[in-house]
């Protein structure tokens, strides 16, 4: 039995083979555990984060003191701007990536986060413009403001599990992003007419936001139940809207980033016209139209 004042004590940073960790026994009462954060060292310093650090393999555990502590968290900005680094294997025992924690990584070019994480907080990837392969964990939960943006991500493997995400995460993506119930993005050079596969209910937040002006469409499921903020930003480029959901979607603030009438054409089904022309937000549309027996 641990002694009462051995329990819920911070320790920390303290420098453990190549990396710094903030040491926690605050787990001791529930679990019986000791936990490590891998930590930036003892003081931020962007131009002295790591700096010669090419690769690592981050422990399961760390031994402190002759005890052993299990690692469960990358901390806030634990590697941020460490721009030699080009790999990393992350440990199964991990089950958070906090914000910015590899925010700068200029030359890090594939992630795998093991099974087991369940957060990857906003920033946690931010700005690593090589990063172009990504896998992510049936664990996986939420996903944090701008966590990939910045990235050319050009292969991922999105989970089913995925049901929170921020704003603008895939920012970058050369490649559309989305699992079986949540579109999460298009990219932005995208041309032409894109449809969105039956069975997705969620559109994300910025998942159609558009920097380039290339002319394109979107067709929207009969599925489709929620549209996020700004997720239709687009309307530069935006031809035409198509939305198969007999019921109209419930849309977040701002869908259109855009605070006046929305002329391009809003196919809809014929039956459900009255409804959309009702529905909050979906007011805005002034030119809704029956959907076309070509679509």
């Amino acid at each position: 039995m641990e002694d009462e004042e051995d329990l819920g004590k911070i320790i920390g940073p303290v420098q453990i083979g190549e990396l710094f960790y903030t040491l926690d026994t605050h787990d001791l009462e529930k679990e019986g555990d000791r936990t490590a954060r891998v930590n930036y060292g003892t003081y931020w310093d962007e131009n002295d984060n790591y700096p010669n650090l090419l690769s690592i393999v981050i422990p399961e555990t760390v031994i402190y003191d002759d005890e052993e502590y299990r690692v469960v968290s990358i901390g806030y900005a634990a590697f941020a701007f460490c721009s030699r680094l080009t790999s990393v294997v992350l440990p199964k025992t991990l089950r958070k990536i906090e914000e910015s924690a590899f925010w700068g990584c200029a030359n890090l070019t594939s992630i795998v986060v093991p099974e087991g994480v369940e957060e990857i907080e906003k920033n946690a990837f931010y700005d690593c413009p090589k990063l172009a392969t990504v896998e992510l964990p049936d664990s996986l939960i939420s996903i944090g403001d701008r966590a990939f943006d910045d990235s050319e991500i050009t292969s991922i493997r999105f989970p089913n599990s995925i049901t929170q995400i921020g704003d603008s995460v895939f920012g970058s993506s050369r490649i559309p992003i989305y699992n079986n119930h949540l579109f999460a993005k298009l990219p932005h050079s995208y041309s032409g007419e894109y449809v969105v596969q039956e069975g997705i209910t969620t559109i994300a937040k910025c998942a159609f936001l558009h920097y380039v002006d290339e002319p394109f469409s979107i067709v929207l499921p009969e599925s489709v139940t929620h549209i996020g903020y700004e997720a239709l930003w687009c309307l530069e480029a935006l031809t035409s809207l198509t939305c198969k959901a007999i019921i109209p979607p419930v849309m977040e603030d701002n869908v259109f980033y855009h605070n006046g009438e929305i002329s391009i054409p809003v196919y809809v089904p014929a039956e459900s016209i009255a409804l959309y022309k009702a529905a909050p937000q979906w007011q805005q549309c002034v030119n809704i139209q029956p959907i076309p027996h070509s679509k």
